[in-house]
């Protein structure tokens, strides 16, 4: 048996300051946030929402490819391996939501949006900051949409963006005296969303035959919980 420190080296991450705008100048690390990695497999990083620039590589622990990545806040011990160089984000969680949206308005800033957009789009990120800070005070409620939680959601739009998808839609299909919510995928590897969410990929034609006419409710009602941009 072996010490995990004999067979390699352990490490946490570190946060360049937001404070130094040039720490996020442009996109040319990884910036590796627990969100980013799935709960129920091992999550293979080849990009993430934020990213740091050249400029903070000194400031950060750059990881190298196929480093060997493990929560310790939030979510702990989910696991995933980098096939590029990253960064993680190391924040205590009640400065969690904070510094997440300091680096949504850096991306914000870093776009080609107008002025009047981008304070707009400041804004938006702002409300939904307060938000969390309120649900996070709340009483856990069990909010739902068509019968699926929000954390439910959450972890279909990671894996759809682990799985390349291009669209996830949820829709109601009545079912003689119910009404089902129904799943539809666009592109992207198919077998395996369905395989991370724990269910046999439905064939389209079976899914025709057992639902008919399930594209026009579909159109009329679907709500869209992943797209690709």
């Amino acid at each position: 048996m072996a010490r995990l420190g004999d067979i390699g080296k352990i490490i946490t991450g570190n946060t360049p300051k937001t404070s130094e705008i040039e720490n996020y100048s442009s996109n040319d690390i990884c910036f590796v946030k627990p969100s980013d990695i799935l709960e129920i497999d091992i999550t293979y990083v080849k990009d993430s929402e934020f990213y740091i620039s050249e400029l903070a590589r000194d400031k950060a622990r750059i990881l190298p490819p196929q480093s060997i990545l493990v929560t310790c806040i939030g979510i702990i011990g989910k696991v995933a391996i980098n096939q590029v160089e990253c960064a993680l984000i190391v924040v205590m969680n009640e400065n969690y939501i904070d510094f997440v949206a300091d680096l949504r308005k850096i991306n914000i800033e870093n776009s080609p949006l107008t002025r009047d957009e981008k304070e707009l789009a400041k804004t938006g990120v702002d409300c939904m900051s307060d938000l969390l800070k309120l649900i996070q005070t709340q009483p856990k409620q069990n909010i739902t949409v068509m019968g699926m939680s929000l954390e439910e959601i959450r972890k279909i739009k990671i894996i759809a963006k682990q799985c390349s998808v291009e669209k996830v839609v949820l829709f109601p299909y009545p079912n003689r005296q119910s009404v089902l919510p129904l799943i539809r995928v666009y592109g992207g590897n198919k077998e395996l969303f369905w395989r991370y969410n724990g269910y046999p990929q439905p064939q389209l034609e079976t899914f025709s035959n057992q639902y008919p006419g399930f594209e026009k409710f579909e159109e009329a009602y679907g709500v869209i919980l992943y797209e690709s941009i």
